[in-house]
């Protein structure tokens, strides 16, 4: 089963940002189970949808994501939360370098109420979001669509312009035939068909190379 981080020390903040996170899992599930064969089919893809982790210190984040680092979709944390019992502004960046160390291509979002770790974040090729800001659970949900897979599957060639969109399995299938195969390669590349696999197959694969751009690729 696959599982969405989520790392706050503050209630304020991770009881606004929880029902966001439920309300775009419910609304991705709905689309899937309307795929669905059968009940039994529908049912199964029910289960398979993404379980939440919430994490309150450095300590309990490292654990979850060892735990579970094949099943891990994606990362929301605050960038300033304890560890070793206190108070860090490094502990977001520390999680997100160890994160990536395990699992390269996960999508992380820190957020904070300090702008100056903006440029930082993204430096660090992270997303960064303004916890005071008015837009902050608009953002969020934004984040939540374009980077976990929630919304349309959408192609894009390498320097990101897009190609294709998919809004169900059907057309995604469809696409696939029709998309330059150097988008498709950039997405395998990039771990984002991960979001799209069903029950026990969201397993993230890890090549141990990758294979030449465009090379043993073939449609069917």
């Amino acid at each position: 089963m696959p599982v969405i981080l989520v790392v706050e020390d503050n209630i304020r903040y991770y009881s606004s940002f929880l029902p966001v996170i439920y309300t775009e899992l419910i609304t991705q599930s709905r689309r899937v189970i309307r795929e669905g064969i059968n009940v039994a089919h529908k049912l199964l893809r029910m289960r398979a949808r993404p379980k939440i982790l919430l994490a309150s210190n450095y300590e309990q984040a490292a654990e979850l994501v060892t735990k579970y680092q094949p099943f891990l979709l994606g990362v929301v944390s605050d960038v300033e939360f304890p560890r070793n019992g206190e108070l860090s502004a490094e502990a977001g960046f520390e999680l997100a370098n160890l994160i990536r160390e395990a699992v390269p291509d996960v999508p992380i979002v820190l957020q904070s109420s300090r702008t100056q770790f903006r440029e930082r974040a993204h430096a660090e090729g992270l997303s960064f979001l303004r916890k005071r800001s008015p837009t902050l659970l608009g953002d969020l949900r934004r984040f939540l669509t374009e980077q976990f897979g929630f919304g349309d599957f959408v192609f894009r060639l390498p320097d990101l312009s897009e190609v294709g969109r998919a809004t169900d399995l059907s057309s995604l299938e469809t696409m696939l035939q029709e998309v330059p195969a150097e988008s498709i390669v950039y997405h395998a590349q990039s771990n984002h068909f991960f979001a799209l696999a069903d029950g026990a197959n969201r397993i993230r694969p890890r090549p141990e190379t990758s294979p030449p751009q465009g090379v043993g690729l073939q449609r069917r």
